[in-house]
């Protein structure tokens, strides 16, 4: 019997068998179709959170911009600065208006007689020119001439008051503390009745125009 007894070699192992034999592993999150878009995902988020209900959501927003139309309508026959809108919001602007409406000017008056002068200026030519073609014709120039007077001699003064206006502001809070555009918002207000302005007036006015509350 032989000692050096050669020892049986074993199989090598087949690799591929082995794999062959385990059971591959199934990607649960295969793609089953094309990635939603942005929109449509949110679309989706915005389902869930009002919860379906498109009629739902349009009523409160509706109810949620007449509820602001209101607060903001308060602010503008009150005054309230939390109130009003953004664009008459600031203590500058609550100054020009004040500075505004405690005097006696002819530029509020300016658009309401240009008025008056053009649409009369056509009636009273589209009854005299069948007698009087002269005349009709004095009246339409004259009725022009006196227009451009009152616009140009209201647009004078409106800008010479909104520039007062903006120093006083300047005089009473600071030139750190006046926003830009003032000076327009001035002379929008100056050009507009007493009556039709927005913010309603808080002062009431007098000769020297200063503000009295």
């Amino acid at each position: 019997m032989s000692l050096f007894k050669n020892k049986p070699v074993s199989e090598p192992i087949d690799a591929a068998k082995t794999a062959a034999g385990k059971p591959s592993q199934v990607n649960s999150r295969q793609k089953t179709g094309p990635t939603p878009s942005r929109k449509t995902q949110e679309a989706k988020h915005y389902q869930g959170i009002v919860g379906g209900d498109k009629k739902a959501a349009k009523a409160r927003a509706r109810e949620e911009s007449r509820r602001r139309m209101e607060l903001e309508q308060e602010g503008l026959r009150t005054g309230r600065e939390d109130l009003l809108p953004v664009m008459h919001r600031g203590a500058a602007r609550r100054a020009v208006r004040d500075y505004v409406d405690s005097r006696y000017t002819f530029s509020e008056w300016m658009i309401v007689l240009i008025l008056i002068l053009m649409f009369g200026g056509l009636i009273a030519v589209s009854i005299i020119n069948q007698n009087n073609e002269a005349l009709a014709l004095k009246i339409n120039t004259w009725s022009m001439i006196l227009s451009y007077v009152f616009l140009i001699g209201g647009c004078l003064e409106g800008a010479f008051f909104a520039s007062r206006a903006r120093k006083h502001a300047i005089e009473k809070l600071g030139e750190e503390k006046i926003p830009r555009g003032l000076r327009w918002y001035a002379f929008s207000r100056l050009v507009m009745p007493r009556r039709f302005r927005q913010p309603r007036p808080q002062v009431t006015r007098s000769l020297r125009g200063k503000p009295q509350e």
